[in-house]
């Protein structure tokens, strides 16, 4: 099987096709997380007795931590057969897009 060269440059991305809500459905990225955090607050609403699950699991903060699992397992642990799973490890922040959107209510 031929090997395909990965490209890193503006080239490159400009070169790849739209996701297929762009390409099929003209469907904004901004529209589809406005309606995920519509739903999301929707059923904060519905069952607020799970306010201290929601406060723990905040899937509205504006970033979340990083976690390199594939680097855990290449170069620390392995895959072989443990009795736990192995400690993520942290390494920077993701932006959450769900902080960066207003609801589609």
């Amino acid at each position: 099987m031929a090997r395909r060269t990965v490209r890193h440059d503006a080239a490159a991305a400009a070169a790849l096709p739209l996701p297929v809500r762009d390409r099929h459905h003209d469907y904004p990225e901004e529209r589809f997380w406005g309606q995920v955090r519509a739903a999301i607050e929707d059923y904060h609403e519905r069952f607020p007795e799970l306010e201290d699950r929601f406060e723990l699991f905040d899937l509205l903060e504006p970033t979340f931590p990083k976690l390199i699992l594939n680097r855990n397992r290449i170069v620390d642990v392995g895959y072989g057969d443990l009795l736990e799973r192995p400690h993520a490890i942290e390494h920077g922040t993701v932006p959450n897009p769900l902080s960066e959107v207003e609801s589609e209510r």
